[in-house]
């Protein structure tokens, strides 16, 4: 007879009830989260904040971990029939989904920060990709071995086998691929950053030679030279005018030209505004 692996001990049976806490507190909690993200999406006021692919991908996720909880509670008192196995399935489909929107989230902003793909457009295969995958996880039943609603085989190797290519290998491979779209992201950022600020340095005398050239003390100072013909510089007379001339023509009245300068000044900077939120939207 082998040796015994653990020995109990008294916390041993107060594990299932420690684990229905966590469950509720979590459900709960997220329940509450997915409430005010409700209320939020429903007002007209705060609802164009909320129309991001992002979030969108987010409250997915927040779905499918709430469904988890649930279903994760009442799975370990099925014994047999559908409902053990039916449960069973949709814990896991729910968990692996969660994973896989997360993960969409992360390739989001790579496609979109990098690669320039409208991320609107790539919603769609996001989620129907995540719901593809889930055929892997739906082979289980009630285990005698085991004495729990999973996968159904008494050989170690088989259940192992089913684990890592079902729900164990891919939430590290979906970690992994989150870690390097971040990586990525980061690198094609800095990549730029050290292009502009070569870019800057490199400009910089240029920029501030461009400035002296048209200082409007040397503009001057050049008029005066090109007009003088080897003479003094005469002031400037505005004798030939009179002091009301000059006060009538600076207080004139406000031309055509004028009045239509702020409406087009302002649709540049509503469309600079659109422009900004379509973008948005798309991460």
């Amino acid at each position: 007879m082998s040796p015994r692996l653990h020995t109990p001990v008294s916390f041993d049976y107060d594990l299932p009830a420690f684990m229905l806490a966590v469950t509720v507190i979590s459900a709960v909690f997220t329940s509450l989260i997915l409430g005010i993200c409700l209320w939020a999406a429903w007002t007209p006021v705060s609802r164009p904040h909320l129309n991001r692919v992002s979030f969108r991908l987010l409250m997915y996720a927040l779905v499918a971990n709430l469904g988890y909880t649930l279903c994760a509670s009442y799975t370990n008192k099925l014994t047999s029939g559908a409902a053990c196995s039916g449960t069973a399935c949709f814990a896991n489909t729910c968990i692996l989904f969660a994973a896989i929107m997360f993960f969409c989230m992360a390739l989001n902003l790579h496609l979109v920060l990098v690669h320039g793909v409208n991320g609107q457009s790539m919603e769609k295969y996001y989620v129907s990709g995540a719901v593809v995958m889930q055929y892997s996880v739906i082979r289980c039943r009630y285990n005698e071995v085991t004495h729990w609603c999973w996968f159904r085989s008494s050989e170690v190797a088989e259940r192992l086998r089913w684990w890592m290519f079902s729900i164990g290998l891919w939430p590290f491979l979906l970690s992994a691929g989150k870690l390097l779209a971040f990586f990525t992201i980061v690198g094609s950022m800095d990549w730029r950053l050290s292009i502009l600020l070569k870019l800057l340095y490199t400009l910089r005398p240029m920029a501030y030679t461009l400035l002296a050239a048209t200082d409007p003390s040397l503009l001057r100072a050049l008029r005066a030279l090109r007009g003088s013909n080897k003479a003094s510089p005469k002031p400037i007379s505005v004798s030939g005018r009179s002091e009301s001339s000059i006060t009538r023509s600076t207080a004139r009245p406000l031309t055509n030209c004028d009045t239509e300068a702020e409406p087009n000044s302002t649709t540049t900077e509503e469309n600079s505004d659109e422009s900004e939120e379509r973008f948005t939207r798309q991460i």
